[in-house]
């Protein structure tokens, strides 16, 4: 397994300066396994995730290593401005912008242009 490379030093509007990394599919999926989401919470749900996952991510704050278990209260403390600063960074850097959105789509449109059947049918009239 190859090593997270650590993005920073940023420094948040508060001047709280933080490292942190990219996340993995398995961060997701613990995260995941952690925030419940039901029926009920599906959209805050949905947010609660991608805010644990976002701080799930942070190595450092101000130089002193974060508890990778305490990564839910993390943000407990912060200015609701650096979370945001954070998150919008965290956003631009690793989520799904505009542009891979369009990439994606792309992709998609070729995949289904060319995709083969694998269900044992023939195309050809028999």
């Amino acid at each position: 397994m190859t090593a997270n490379k650590v993005y920073g030093p940023l420094t948040l509007p508060s001047g709280k300066v933080i490292t942190f990394r990219k996340p993995k599919g398995l961060d997701r999926a613990n995260v995941l396994d952690i925030v419940p989401i039901s029926d009920e919470n599906v959209v805050g749900g949905t947010l609660h995730v991608e805010q644990a996952l976002k701080a799930k991510c942070v190595v450092s704050v101000d130089g002193q290593p974060v508890d990778a278990t305490s990564f839910l209260n993390l943000f407990n403390d912060w200015d609701d401005d650096d979370v945001q600063f954070y998150a919008t960074v965290h956003t631009e850097m690793f989520g799904m912008t505009e542009e891979k959105r369009d990439k994606a789509k792309e992709a998609a449109r070729f995949l289904l242009g060319n995709s083969t059947s694998t269900d044992g049918s023939s195309s050809k009239a028999e």
